[in-house]
């Protein structure tokens, strides 16, 4: 009776894995509208993620911490001394214009203010990342075709037709916005005629992407993948909120507050903070927990709040409480900062991920550079109508005290209540720039729930599984046929 038992026993067993044999192995589910790769890309063979010692993963780190550094330092300088620019050249009004055109790269040279040494800082952080990046190799998730056949047609993969369609539209779109209400009036043909200008150059541009296919500036068919395109739009408007809150709070402390561009620096020392702590926090805790989510929703829902917060800022404002306004923003700013980032590596396909962090780069840099100049409209206008309001009491044109900018206003009005006027009417349209944080905050709210609820631990250990699978295939079928 046992030996018929542990014959049927053994017998089962064999069934069990002949049947787990027959089974197809497990299959990393595909991200939405990914497309088959094409034939060149199957001519590259994959392997396995390489992977880092702990030493070396910090040679390979710190050049991209000093990169980002230097990136970061660039913004807060521009923003602090902005003010001071507004002053020297009287142009108040182009606050927005400044960030734009540096968010887009078109301003490779600064204004001469005098202030250069600032930025000399850059030179020695440069060539520390300059010489780690040329002695340490970052790994490639897919190895690279050599560099030869690459420059054969490097100038095709550019889509130069593409760049020309698309910074025109651009430029176009910025200079609208910038003489809205400020040059020219909204309905003057230039303002019309710029805007609608930039919208036919942008149809123009996505009839020539979509015709140019996978060899596009901006790939249609990798916009149809839903992290790809919602990683896009959130960290355009993350972006968007950081920049809109670094530019305004500057203005706030040194025309209401009458800080130097140095004390106003300090003053933002608050969202600075905040904004590094969590970046940090979020990341390490990201990376043990494995969802992305509920940091980047509750990181933007704390954003809005936070421009709600400081939507309340008056020239009597205690600092106790912008204070406590800004690390209630910084903290959820630094939530968002890299939740895109994280999703697009970790949910797009190897062969994709460059191509798509491209777009979301991108996109991140227009966001910034139009809402930018959708923020100085809004305080621009909102600025010049409360004083024509109160002009008969303040005794100067509109015009004057805003060409006196921000840094150059106690020099025009000395003290007493005109300028007790002028202040109050600086912070009201401060305020009403946080206004527009708060919506920019709360579209960034709705894409971050198209970057789905997903574990990144378990995606990365299937996308390594499949990847094992797959060169151990190919391994056995060269085997076979050798």
């Amino acid at each position: 009776m046992s030996e018929e038992s542990s014959s049927r026993n053994e017998k089962e067993m064999r069934d069990e894995q002949a049947a787990s044999a027959a089974d197809p192995p497990f299959e990393a589910p595909r991200n939405e509208g990914s497309k088959d790769k094409d034939a060149s890309s199957n001519d590259v063979p994959q392997t396995a993620q390489p992977e880092l010692s702990r030493i070396a993963g910090v040679l390979v780190l710190v050049p991209v911490i000093l990169t980002y550094f230097l990136w970061f330092l660039d913004l807060a300088v521009i923003s602090t001394a902005t003010p001071a620019i507004t002053s020297e050249f009287n142009s108040l009004v182009d606050v927005g214009w400044y960030g734009g055109a540096y968010q887009l790269g078109s301003s490779a040279v600064t204004p001469l203010t005098g202030k250069l040494f600032r930025f000399y800082i850059n030179l020695p952080v440069g060539a520390v990342v300059g010489v780690l990046l040329v002695l340490f190799r970052i790994p490639e998730p897919e190895p690279k075709k050599p560099a030869r056949e690459v420059l054969g047609t490097a100038v095709k993969s550019l889509d130069l037709p593409g760049f020309a369609l698309i910074s025109p539209a651009v430029i176009m779109l910025l200079l609208g916005l910038q003489f809205g209400g400020n040059e020219h009036p909204w309905n003057s043909s230039i303002v019309i005629g710029l805007i609608i200008g930039a919208a036919a150059m942008f149809v123009c541009f996505l009839f020539w992407e979509r015709r140019q296919g996978d060899e596009a500036m901006v790939p249609f068919a990798l916009l149809t993948n839903k992290v790809i395109w919602s990683a896009a739009g959130n960290m355009a408007f993350v972006l968007a909120s950081i920049l809109v809150a670094d530019f305004y709070l500057a203005i706030y402390f040194q025309a209401v507050n009458n800080d130097s561009p140095l004390m106003s620096g300090v003053h933002l020392l608050p969202t600075c903070l905040g904004l590094v702590l969590f970046t940090i926090i979020s990341g390490v805790m990201i990376e043990k927990l494995g969802y992305y989510l509920p940091w980047t929703v509750s990181g933007s829902a704390i954003s809005a709040i936070g421009y709600g917060l400081l939507s309340l800022l008056s020239p009597t404002t205690p600092a106790a409480k912008w204070i406590g306004y800004q690390v209630f923003y910084g903290v959820g700013s630094g939530c968002t900062a890299i939740a895109g980032y994280i999703a697009v590596q970790n949910l797009v396909p190897a062969a994709q991920i460059p191509t798509a962090m491209a777009i979301v780069i991108f996109c991140q840099g227009m966001g910034g550079a139009v809402f930018l100049i959708v923020a100085n409209a809004v305080f621009s206008n909102s600025l010049r109508r409360l004083l024509r309001l109160q002009s008969s009491k303040i005794g100067l044109a509109p015009d004057a005290v805003v060409d006196a900018g921000a840094r150059g206003l106690r020099q025009l009005i000395p003290d007493g209540e005109r300028l007790a006027i002028v202040l109050r009417a600086y912070t009201d349209s401060i305020d009403n720039v946080m206004y527009v944080g708060v919506g920019v905050a709360c579209v960034a709210f709705a894409f971050a729930w198209g970057l789905g609820f997903k574990d990144i631990r378990r995606e990365k250990a299937m996308s390594n599984a499949q990847t094992t699978r797959s060169v151990a295939a190919k391994e056995k079928d060269l085997e076979a046929g050798s």
